[in-house]
């Protein structure tokens, strides 16, 4: 008998010998929740709701001025897990909701990461008067003159129980004022996971 045949035979009625199989997921069902980490149920809920609080806060404000032009900087993450993918994720999730907003106009992420590579920073560089002046300097060479930008930091906050413990996830947005460096806007959303063990 072939070694994997004998193998299953063996271990499967304990286990299984089932493939690893995948299928698409139709519309109405909800993403899979992690068992050990956030996921990307987690993290669409966390930047939903954080958006939805900029915006609800800042378009009446804005839409007297007519539409704010916003550079989305960076997403930080301080978080005890990683990232991964989802770092491209959030970009893309919150830039598509502040675009179909129609209070704000978006610079494009290319010309941004392309004035952060230019100049030589990072995004928290741009906190510092020098810094920002000589971003903001760049993109206006292009013709771009952003009034804000907007930044996103991950954290997370951990408590351990008898078999079980406890994660909060938060997502931070942050719209600072191009002029002064202030920030005019911050709002927070908080999603609470619990894992057994």
């Amino acid at each position: 008998m072939h070694r994997t045949a004998l193998y299953c035979l063996l271990a499967g009625f304990a286990v299984g010998c089932a493939s690893p199989s995948g299928r698409i997921k139709t519309e109405g069902e909800g993403d899979l929740v992690g068992s050990r980490r956030a996921g990307s149920a987690t993290y669409e809920r966390l930047i939903a709701e954080t958006t939805r609080k900029l915006l609800d806060e800042e378009a009446p404000r804005v839409q007297t001025e007519g539409r704010a032009v916003v550079a989305f900087v960076g997403v930080e993450n301080r978080s005890v897990e990683e990232l991964g993918d989802i770092t491209e994720s959030t970009y893309e999730m919150i830039d598509t909701v502040l675009v179909d907003s129609d209070v704000f106009t978006n610079v494009s992420r290319r010309y941004v990461d392309a004035a952060l590579r230019e100049t030589g920073q990072r995004p928290e560089s741009l906190f510092l008067r020098d810094g920002r002046g000589r971003f903001l300097a760049e993109l206006r060479q292009n013709g771009i003159a952003p009034d804000y930008l907007i930044f996103s930091k991950y954290t997370s906050a951990s408590t351990e129980g008898e078999g079980v413990s406890q994660r909060n996830y938060l997502l931070t947005l942050e719209m600072v004022s191009c002029d002064t460096g202030l920030i005019v806007a911050k709002k927070t959303s908080k999603v609470s996971k619990e894992y057994t063990r």
